[in-house]
């Protein structure tokens, strides 16, 4: 028995469109979560780098400007530790904010689907 293309083309294109968006969901928790989780760990790895914390905590007791006197490594290391602190926040403040963007992508798909039928219902109200 032979089919007419246009009805081979229809049955092939529905049902890839329908297998893609039951394979979806599937695909967003799991290799698409991944990708995120991938994005998350290097934009604190960029922002930890771009921070410099590594080389501020490494040369935390190394004195400034060479000095050697009790009151120069004193206020090398104070200054130092406080400028760690502010920039430890700063990192703090952007894993947070990368933390919500992680919790957002996770909560994005059940809310579309959510919205999704939420207005289709609606939309049937209206013929009903």
């Amino acid at each position: 028995m032979t089919s007419s293309t246009p009805l081979l083309a229809a049955r092939y294109f529905f049902g890839d469109l329908i297998l893609d968006a039951l394979a979806f969901p599937f695909w967003w928790y799991g290799k698409g979560f991944l990708r995120i989780m991938s994005w998350a760990r290097r934009a604190l790895v960029r922002r930890w780098e771009g921070l410099g914390l590594g080389v501020w905590i490494k040369n935390l007791f190394v004195p400034m400007y060479g000095a050697t006197d009790l009151a120069g490594k004193l206020i090398s290391f104070f200054l130092r530790l406080a400028i760690i602190c502010l920039r430890g926040i700063a990192w703090a403040v952007w894993a947070c904010c990368v933390a919500c963007a992680v919790g957002l992508y996770l909560v994005a798909l059940p809310l579309t689907i959510v919205g999704f039928v939420f207005h289709l219902l609606a939309l049937l109200s209206l013929f009903g």
